[in-house]
């Protein structure tokens, strides 16, 4: 590429920087965070010739920051946040989302180097920022409660921690907040998608009142085969395409034929499903929630307990409360996926390592370490071998249970061990629970 320009020029200096954030983004993804530091250094470097103020010299602090909190150098991620922060307040005719962002990545770094009194300044500006945008029951803002009220408890100030309507998290790798300075500066490249995750407002589907509020109407058996057919074609071109928002419209459409027909629930949990996820996608955690519980309610009753298909559901549905800090309510369907592989007699399967896993997560970010310490131990073993040691699923296994251990002093059973966790959930495998449509 760098052949067709002039070494030293513009256009020379943006090829080698774009291709250096490429090399960095895939290291970020590999989680091959050191490899990432380095080639982001040197990015920054040529961003100097564009200007502090340029869209790519900020995206490239941005993933700076980024980079250095996954890899826990939380000294220099705090400088580039600052870095981040002032050239917003100062320069940029900023969204209004990214500030509280960077004020909540500041309260994470404070909260995970316990410089408490910082933690607790930053937390209050971040939750002032987002509330005001997206609402106090957004995730977003639920998660920074969830922090801001462990950071409460922490200090013994029970009492306020219970006033924040959230239930306390320990911080986690996963909790920084990515700012929308990626969204900005890909629209400008033309790659922004149609429908992005970073989307806050709700969309309102075309004609979706219209559907709401029609007269009942039935069909038959082939008219809702017919009309199933096409509008599943119709969705999934859609979705493929990146029209997300046609892609709903398809499948809500769907549902109403379905929900007509009393034989075609097979169908009618598809169509869940891809809605929940749908949802999901648009950050609509409600919506998400409902779909899901809908569809895992009719293959419990369709298959039963004992089946991958409800297993993979109930994890689903038990992830979906965990990204909105709800654990009361992800924690039943945690245990459920975990009783249904040892009902199935593949209590030693990696899918029941992946819900051991998860389970350990909902009760070590709740600080229930006596609880999470065995589920850990399990995962640990049955992971280590199916992956082996040096897997990165295992290590990032073992660094959790390494935490675990140091909160209820018994880091000396551990040699390796991390400051904070991942706080990731763990997809339980399957070969697709759309397999119900195999027949």
């Amino acid at each position: 590429m760098l052949s067709n320009a002039t070494p030293g020029s513009d256009d020379w200096t943006n090829i080698q920087w774009e291709e250096l954030i490429a090399v960095a983004e895939k290291a970020i993804a590999n989680e091959q965070y050191q490899s990432a530091e380095a080639t982001l250094y040197t990015a920054m470097e040529l961003s100097l010739k564009f200007g502090e103020a340029d869209i790519r010299s900020v995206y490239t602090l941005d993933k700076l920051a980024e980079c250095l909190w996954y890899g826990g150098q939380l000294d220099e991620a705090e400088n580039y946040c600052k870095q981040l922060l002032r050239i917003h307040e100062s320069v940029l005719d900023a969204d209004p989302l990214n500030i509280p962002t960077f004020f909540n990545n500041l309260a994470l770094i404070k909260h995970a180097g316990k410089h408490f009194d910082e933690a607790e300044k930053y937390y209050k500006r971040a939750l002032k920022g987002k509330e005001n945008v997206l609402g106090a029951s957004h995730p977003e803002v639920l998660r920074i409660k969830s922090n801001y009220a462990d950071l409460l408890r922490v200090r013994g100030r029970v009492d306020e921690a219970q006033q924040m309507s959230a239930s306390s998290r320990v911080v986690t790798v996963r909790d920084w907040q990515s700012s929308t300075v990626s969204k900005t500066w890909k629209k400008g490249k033309g790659e922004e998608s149609k429908f992005t995750q970073s989307q806050e407002v709700r969309i309102r589907i075309s004609g979706d009142r219209d559907i709401n509020e029609r007269k009942s109407v039935s069909f038959s058996r082939d008219e809702a085969v017919l009309l199933w057919d096409a509008n599943k074609q119709a969705a999934e071109k859609a979705q493929n395409e990146g029209n997300y928002e046609l892609a709903e419209r398809h499948w809500l459409l769907t549902l109403k034929v379905l929900e007509t027909v009393a034989d075609k629930s097979v169908e009618l949990t598809y169509t869940l499903d891809l809605l929940s996820q749908l949802a999901h996608l648009r950050h609509d955690y409600v919506a998400a929630v409902d779909y899901c519980k809908r569809s895992y309610e009719l293959k419990l009753k369709i298959l039963g307990e004992r089946n991958p298909v409800v297993a993979k559901c109930a994890d689903q549905l038990a992830r979906l409360f965990y990204l909105i800090s709800d654990y009361e309510q992800a924690e039943p369907y945690a245990k459920k996926c975990l009783d249904y592989y040892e009902q199935m007699g593949e209590s030693n399967s990696i899918e029941a390592g992946c819900a051991l896993h998860n389970l350990a997560t909902l009760y070590h970010v709740q600080r229930k370490f006596n609880e999470a310490e065995p589920l850990y131990k399990r995962a640990l073993l049955i992971k280590t071998k199916a992956f082996g040691e040096d897997h990165p699923d295992t290590v990032r296994l073992l660094r959790s249970y390494g935490h675990v251990l140091m909160s209820t002093n018994k880091q000396a059973k551990m040699a390796r061990s991390a400051q904070m966790i991942t706080g990731s959930w763990k997809a339980v495998s399957l070969n697709e629970a759309e397999a119900l449509l195999r027949d």
